[in-house]
């Protein structure tokens, strides 16, 4: 008879008796490998997969992709989204801002056209102050899981962004927010876009360096925000 499991170390998983595991300091039967100081650079990735699964707003992480396979794959865009509402969100507190609903009553509306009403809105609303005044000011935020790192915005994100300005901003400084993601960076630019009579708007496009701690990609949403 096998005496029962007596490990009572912190990396302990266990007792596990089958051939090739690497036992650990304390008991040659348990399953857990030696913690490896290599583990310290995955770190960061814990921390934002824990931001991503709880951040709320995800409602079907998992998402059938027809895949022959039958494979299931996380649904990234809606992850990616998730990660954004709540950096902005954070990042929107020591501003004395907030994120407020983007549906419902202050959704935007399509009326008129055939069917029933349509609604759109951006992935967060954050409430700011506006600076020497008591009032505050939305700004639209939306996340866009694309390499935008790598090639420039497209035609329909910068339309789709101008709406957003449009119908949420002050009609004297229209602007808004898209994040992306850029693995082993952090880049900030500004499209400004006009025609020939005025300026018709503002978009901020921050790419947010997912290699960074969230505390990090925080501190650099906070910074980017007007």
């Amino acid at each position: 008879m096998t005496a029962p499991h007596q490990c009572e170390g912190p990396w302990c998983w266990g007792r596990d008796d089958s051939p090739g595991r690497v036992g650990c300091r304390h008991n040659r039967h348990c399953r857990q490998p030696l913690p490896l100081r290599l583990n310290a650079r995955y770190r960061p990735a814990h921390t934002w997969a824990r931001l991503m699964l709880r951040g709320g707003g995800v409602s079907d992480l998992l998402t059938d992709d027809g895949i022959s396979a039958g494979g299931l794959l996380l649904a990234m865009p809606a992850l990616w989204e998730a990660v954004v509402r709540r950096l902005a969100g954070e990042a929107a507190v020591p501003r004395g801002g907030r994120p407020v609903p983007s549906s419902g009553a202050t959704g935007i509306t399509v009326r008129g056209d055939l069917g029933s009403t349509s609604t759109f809105r951006p992935d967060l609303l954050l409430s700011l102050p506006s600076p020497g005044t008591d009032q505050h000011a939305l700004l639209p935020v939306d996340a866009k899981y694309k390499r935008y790192d790598r090639h420039g915005v497209s035609a329909g994100d910068v339309h789709q962004l101008l709406t957003y300005s449009a119908g949420y901003t002050p009609s004297d400084a229209p602007s808004a927010v898209i994040v992306h993601p850029q693995p082993g960076g952090y880049a900030r630019r500004t499209l400004r876009i006009a025609s020939p009579q005025r300026g018709l708007g503002v978009i901020h496009v921050l790419g947010i360096d997912t290699h960074a701690p969230p505390e990090q990609a925080s501190a650099w949403m906070r910074a980017a925000l007007p």
